[in-house]
C-alpha cells in the first residue's frame, strides 16, 4: 500500500510546541490511477508520434504548437522551430494564408472540414487528404485545432487510370453496339428480299415436297430476320 503521511506540530496556549502530530491516507487507489494515465498516455503519444499520417495541434488562436514525426518530414520544420507562430508567419509555407484562413474557419464554426490538397515538387504533383477538427472543452468552445493529413498520390493516380479505362470501355462498348446494330441492318434487308420471293415460289410449286421445302426455307429466313 501507498500511505501519504502529514506531520505537523501540536501547540498549546502560548504557541509553544508540545508535541507533535500525523494524519495518514491510503493513496495507493490514486497513485495506480495516475500511473495507469501515464502509461496510457504514453501510448496515445507513442502512436501519434510514430503513424504514418501528419498530425497537427494548433491552440485555440491558431498557432502551432506540435507536430509529429510525419508532419515535420512532409513540413521539413520542426515543432521548435513553429511552435507559437501562425501559418501565414512562416515564411517558407508557400500556403500559410490558405491555411490561416481555413483553420479560423474551422475554429470560428466549431465543424470538421475535409479536403483535398495539391502540392507541386518539381514536375510531380503530390496529392493530400487533410481533415481540420475543432478541439472542444467542457463548455462546448474550441479551445484548440488538431488537423490530420493522409498522402493519397497513389490512390488518385489509381482512381484517374480506372476512369480513364471505364471511358475508354464504355467507348468500345458503344462502338460495338453502334457496328452490331449496322451489320445487323444489313444482314436483314437481303434476308427480306428472299422472303419475298420464297412467297412467289411457294405460289408457283405444285409438288408437296416441293412445298414443303419452301415452307422450311421461308421459316428459317423468317427466324434470321428477327
Amino acid at each position: 500500500r501507498v500511505m501519504q503521511t502529514t506531520r505537523f506540530p501540536i501547540l498549546d496556549q502560548d504557541g509553544q510546541i508540545v508535541g507533535t502530530g500525523a494524519m495518514s491516507l491510503d493513496v495507493t487507489e490514486h497513485r495506480r490511477a495516475e500511473s495507469a494515465l501515464r502509461e496510457s498516455e504514453a501510448r496515445l503519444n507513442g502512436i501519434v508520434e510514430n503513424a504514418p499520417i501528419a498530425v497537427i495541434f494548433k491552440d485555440r488562436d491558431g498557432r502551432y504548437v506540435t507536430l509529429n514525426r510525419q508532419a515535420e518530414d512532409w513540413m521539413r520544420t520542426t515543432t521548435a522551430a513553429v511552435a507559437g507562430q501562425y501559418p501565414d508567419g512562416i515564411p517558407y509555407f508557400e500556403s500559410g494564408e490558405v491555411e490561416r484562413r481555413r483553420d479560423l474557419e474551422v475554429l470560428r464554426d466549431g465543424k470538421i472540414v475535409s479536403f483535398e490538397n495539391h502540392h507541386q515538387v518539381g514536375e510531380a504533383e503530390h496529392t493530400f487528404w487533410v481533415t481540420k477538427f475543432p478541439i472542444l472543452g467542457r463548455d462546448g468552445r474550441a479551445e484548440g485545432l488538431g488537423t490530420i493529413i493522409s498522402y493519397i498520390t497513389d490512390r488518385k493516380q489509381n482512381e484517374n487510370i480506372l476512369q480513364k479505362q471505364m471511358r475508354e470501355a464504355e467507348l468500345s462498348s458503344d462502338t460495338k453496339t453502334r457496328f452490331l446494330a449496322a451489320a445487323s441492318h444489313d444482314l436483314r434487308q437481303p434476308l427480306h428480299s428472299m422472303e419475298l420471293m420464297l412467297e412467289i415460289l411457294a405460289r408457283q410449286v405444285t409438288e408437296p415436297n416441293q412445298q414443303d421445302l419452301v415452307a422450311d426455307i421461308a421459316q428459317a429466313a423468317t427466324i434470321a430476320s428477327g
